[in-house]
């Protein structure tokens, strides 16, 4: 079933629990997430990310994922994942596709990211859609280079959920997105002071390839989201190049949304 994240990031932020949120591209990543969390009997976020969506069509990628959660025995969240144009956010929340969204302003000044998830949040909020917010740099991967990371403010992280009363909040906490390096260093304590600060669900993007410990870490320190993307396109890749002699495409996809399945259930049995 399609639900809204409201109650499910709530609660799990409650009872010191994370529900885990794996981004997808196509029907076979898609398949891969929902048949993993059915076989465990737990709730899970699909996500697609703008540039996912508009690579795919958004009402494509929506139909596929809505198939699937109505006939899934569990809930299943959609959500827009780092939706950084306002006016992709808006036609998002227009659409009626979504059960959740997340408008990323984390690259614009405090004033600015503040003014636009406030009308992102008025708008969503009218269509019963909840709103992820992005606050401090979580840095990228990119090879050997360095890794720009900001650290969320916990003052600023207060005011900012106080003025723009978004429902989840991305932070940084040493946290970086793609594959996982060996100077990426989770600092727990500025966690520690930002859910502190704030009530709301706190969310874990780049958690890829984190440890089973540092993930029960960050639960218990008010995260309600961990999102999952390169560990799945790893497993993914592995497969199409195992199965690259395939002579028909379903076995190679079929592979593949295999290899994604197995390590998606993996991940949730932590």
């Amino acid at each position: 079933m399609l639900v809204s994240s409201r109650k499910m990031l709530r609660e799990a932020r409650a009872n010191k629990q994370a529900i885990f949120a794996f981004n997808v591209y196509n029907l076979e990543s898609a398949q891969a997430v929902v048949r993993a969390a059915e076989k465990i009997g737990k709730p899970i976020i699909v996500q697609a990310s703008q540039k996912s969506l508009q690579y795919a069509g958004m009402e494509n990628l929506a139909y596929i994922v809505h198939s699937l959660a109505q006939s899934a025995s569990i809930p299943v969240v959609f959500h827009l994942d780092h939706g950084k144009d306002l006016s992709f956010v808006e036609r998002a929340i227009r659409s009626r596709l979504f059960t959740s969204i997340m408008y990323d302003g984390s690259s614009l000044t405090l004033e600015e990211n503040i003014k636009n998830t406030a009308r992102v949040v008025k708008m969503a909020h009218r269509a019963r859609v909840e709103v992820e917010a992005e606050l401090g740099v979580v840095g990228t991967a990119s090879g050997n280079k360095a890794v720009k990371i900001e650290y969320t403010d916990p003052a600023q992280a207060k005011e900012f959920v106080g003025k723009t009363k978004c429902d989840s909040l991305a932070v940084s906490f040493g946290n970086i997105h793609g594959a996982k390096t060996a100077n990426e260093k989770l600092n727990f304590e500025v966690l520690k002071e930002i859910a502190q600060a704030i009530d709301i669900p706190l969310v874990f993007h780049g958690a890829s390839h984190s440890t089973q410990a540092e993930i029960e870490k960050a639960r218990t320190l008010g995260v309600a989201k961990i999102n999952i993307d390169t560990q799945l396109k790893q497993a993914f890749f592995v497969a199409i190049k195992k199965n690259s002699d395939a002579d028909d495409p379903r076995l190679l996809l079929g592979a593949a949304r295999d290899a994604m399945e197995k390590e998606a259930y993996r991940l949730l049995t932590y």
